[in-house]
């Protein structure tokens, strides 16, 4: 039944209004960032399925891949919706659609009019997350009775369920409703519901958000931080912080690498799923198992998760496929900064790359955008020589005039890293030399100067005001589907000093994303940019 498909789709008003923030400092101005319509990615699609229909099945995952855009898959601004990916959301409706069928729980015996709105007031509101309107209603019964009319109750019941699916109450997360404050939109309890949801869990709100946006109890910084407290217990929170996880630290980037099985023979296609879920049970654990739980014990941990097909390369033992919590040398680990995930991604076939590692620290790790390369530069990575190192050879390559200017803010930070080789095993010496990790920074807030080595970088960006505050945007830009903006400094401001006061607690953080007046607020938008 596609006829229902790119009509709904085209119901979308794509322009809800900007989210507004008042920071503590009342001499600080108020000007709202941006709130865009943000679209389902692939993976709330396919959780929302999972706690709508108790369907598994992961039907998002045939979709085109969703756009990154800042670093992450939620980006509002890149979620264009092509044909193709229209088509693909009527091929999932009609197919999950199908499947609910088999095993539907009406709420009622006899398959009457009767009978199908009450299903609807039951169902609808959950998929749209909000409470059902009488136009809502009026259009799902219709499309009912002509199910009805054509092949009988079941039919209407089924073209119910696909039109919600492709309805952009249910792709989008709409937020239209709200009381208007000033310059200011306070969001409704229901908002507030789905933005906690999806933020913590990566899927819709459940029955204990639905019952207390219902009763208003979604409209204090009190209530609200109580509700996260609770939500933050939940396995679905270590899910959303996996989902985190994989994109800041370029997890997938893995699945792409190749090295040279001669000079590597420890890393396999096998080993890669391995080393993705060791990074990510180091960052959970940090997260909600340690009882430290911190910034610094994420940057500068002298342990990780290891089983025996990664074990090795991180210089250790591990016995069987299970993980097991093990201890390294801090002299030559420390927490995320020398995993072995995004140093194997961040490196070439035969050898390291200073240049992508420090890239990697000025973009994920500073908040800092780098300029592209001159369009006549011809971009050239240095051949393996057996008789040189690897900084020896890349700083020749950074000679170049055209080049130096950049790379004098990459290569130094880069070559911090030369004790890690192409798989990010730890190494003292190179083709017979002995390795050379002195670095240095420039061009930061307070983490200029020089370093020896990885460990030591990783203790001073732990300590680093710039560095906390980056993580705190990071989390902002996943949070709120956008990238920042001159106007959000206050709100930034607000979040890294909410963080400050709790010791920079990782799960803290989670909960100041909560607190903060971008989360309540948005700007109220012209009526005419958003006539159906």
């Amino acid at each position: 039944m596609r006829r229902f498909s790119i009509v709904w789709l085209l119901a979308a008003c794509g322009c809800v209004g900007d989210i507004g923030d008042r920071p503590p400092d009342p001499t600080c101005s108020i000007e709202a960032g941006e709130a865009p319509l943000r679209r389902l990615t692939r993976q709330e699609y396919n959780n929302t399925i999972r706690d709508l229909l108790n369907d598994d099945s992961g039907p998002a995952d045939a979709w085109l891949p969703d756009p990154i855009a800042l670093g992450f898959d939620n980006n509002a601004k890149a979620q264009v919706v092509s044909f193709q990916l229209a088509e693909q959301f009527v091929a999932s409706a009609e197919a999950v659609a199908a499947t609910a069928m088999q095993n539907l729980a009406l709420p009622c015996a006899e398959q009457t009019s009767a009978c199908a709105r009450e299903f609807i007031d039951d169902f609808v509101p959950r998929a749209y997350r909000r409470p059902l309107t009488d136009d809502d209603r009026a259009r799902l019964m219709g499309v009912f009775g002509w199910g009805l009319s054509e092949d009988g109750f079941d039919t209407g019941i089924r073209l119910v369920l696909e039109t919600v699916l492709q309805s952009p109450h249910f792709l989008y997360r709409v937020e239209l409703t709200g009381v208007e404050s000033g310059e200011l939109v306070r969001l409704d309890d229901y908002a507030i519901a789905t933005r906690l949801s999806y933020l913590l869990w990566g899927s819709m709100p459940d029955a204990e958000l639905f019952d207390s946006a219902s009763r208003g109890e979604l409209h204090t910084r009190e209530q609200v931080r109580a509700q996260a407290e609770r939500m933050l217990l939940d396995w679905r929170a270590r899910d959303a912080l996996a989902n985190f996880t994989r994109q800041w630290a370029l997890l997938d980037e893995i699945d792409d690498a190749e090295k040279d099985p001669q000079q590597f023979p420890l890393f396999s296609e096998e080993v890669k799923p391995f080393l993705k879920q060791g990074t990510t049970l180091f960052v959970d654990h940090v997260t909600f198992a340690s009882d430290k739980g911190d910034f610094e014990e994420l940057m500068t941990a002298s342990y990780v998760f290891a089983n025996a097909q990664t074990a090795p390369l991180w210089g250790t033992s591990a016995a069987g496929d299970d993980f097991q919590r093990v201890d390294v040398d801090p002299a030559q680990r420390a927490g995320i900064v020398t995993d072995l995930a995004w140093l194997t991604a961040l490196a070439k076939y035969d050898q390291s790359h200073p240049v992508a590692r420090g890239v990697f620290v000025r973009e994920h790790l500073l908040c800092q955008t780098l300029p592209n390369p001159p369009d006549n530069v011809e971009i050239e990575i240095p051949m393996v020589d057996p008789n040189s190192t690897t900084r020896e050879r890349f700083s020749q390559h950074s000679a170049d005039p055209s080049c130096a200017g950049c790379h004098e803010l990459i290569d130094p930070l880069g070559f911090g890293f030369e004790h890690y080789d192409a798989v990010g095993m730890y190494r003292d010496t190179e083709n017979g030399k002995p390795v050379d990790a002195s670095g240095s920074i420039v061009q930061t807030e307070d983490l200029d100067g020089p370093f020896d080595g990885a460990v030591e970088l990783a203790h001073k960006l732990a300590a680093s005001s710039e560095v906390r505050r980056c993580f705190a945007t990071q989390w902002y830009r996943y949070a709120f589907g956008r990238g920042e903006t001159p106007s959000d400094g206050c709100t930034i401001d607000d979040l890294h000093a909410r963080w400050g006061d709790r010791d920079f607690n990782l799960r803290e953080l989670l909960i100041a994303l909560t607190q903060t007046d971008a989360f309540f607020y948005r700007r109220p938008f012209p009526e005419e940019e958003c006539t159906p």
